[in-house]
């Protein structure tokens, strides 16, 4: 009976281990991204880097001080 038990065991495994439709699978249980940058970002960024949310407000509305709410935000929306 044991003997019987150990035989039945090494086909489950040796058929689980069998590559099915010529395909093999990966799993990844860790993902890191990396970034290469240089000292001064010119390599990578020679134009230099994007502006955020506050520098594009600025550029559209230089004079934003004396605007209203409607004259900026609204009006981008």
């Amino acid at each position: 009976m044991l003997l019987s038990g150990l035989l039945a065991t090494s086909v489950v495994q040796a058929e689980g281990s069998r590559i099915r439709n010529r395909t093999i699978s990966y799993v990844m249980t860790d993902l890191f991204w990396s970034v290469y940058q240089t000292e001064d970002a010119q390599a990578e960024c020679p134009k230099g880097f994007n502006d955020g949310p506050r520098e594009q407000f600025e550029k559209l509305f230089p004079d934003h001080e004396s605007l209203s709410v409607e004259e900026t935000q609204l009006a981008q929306e």
